[in-house]
């Protein structure tokens, strides 16, 4: 290939590295417990083979005009993980949160006795007071029954009207 820019030869840099490493450019590394992916993409040195097919430069590789070298095909098998597979954080925390309820279940009839005496406690006491609380609450004071006693219905119907006013 020739380059435009500089008038000389270009060599895409996949045909670099595949004629500087060769094979190798194309597998993965572990190293220290680290992945580190191949310096030729499997997408990259596929496009680099069906165009070696095309053009009929299988099977030899120049660095000046590419090609396909046969030992570079990959056995198409499957890579595994480098670790089992994480999962969801809900699946990796179940036996504790287990454990956390379980701890807190154990304690919760004793809570729920405190519970129920408080809300009882809450309440208001219904003796003989609070009914009579009620009744003037209801019925409004005794003073008040007995003026609209003495003067009729009608007198307290035009005192509440005055009010209202």
């Amino acid at each position: 290939m020739i380059d435009r820019r500089t008038g000389g030869l270009f060599i895409p840099s996949i045909l670099q590295k595949l004629g500087q490493h060769g094979a190798s450019a194309l597998q993965f590394k572990v190293e220290k417990g680290k992945y580190i992916p191949p310096m030729i993409s499997r997408r990259r040195a596929a496009n680099l083979r069906k165009r070696a097919i095309i053009e009929g430069t299988y099977g030899s590789y120049s660095p000046e005009f590419g090609g396909w070298d046969p030992a570079w095909d990959q056995d198409d098998q499957k890579v595994y993980a480098l670790r089992p597979y994480k999962g969801h954080t809900r699946d990796r925390t179940r036996a504790q949160r287990a454990e956390i309820i379980t701890k807190a279940m154990s304690t919760m009839d004793d809570k729920l006795k405190k519970y129920d005496q408080e809300v009882i406690d809450r309440r208001p006491k219904k003796d003989i007071a609070y009914l009579f609380k009620r009744i003037e609450e209801i019925y409004g004071s005794k003073s008040k029954v007995k003026e609209d006693k003495g003067k009729g219905v009608s007198a307290a119907v035009k005192k509440d009207a005055k009010k209202k006013k």
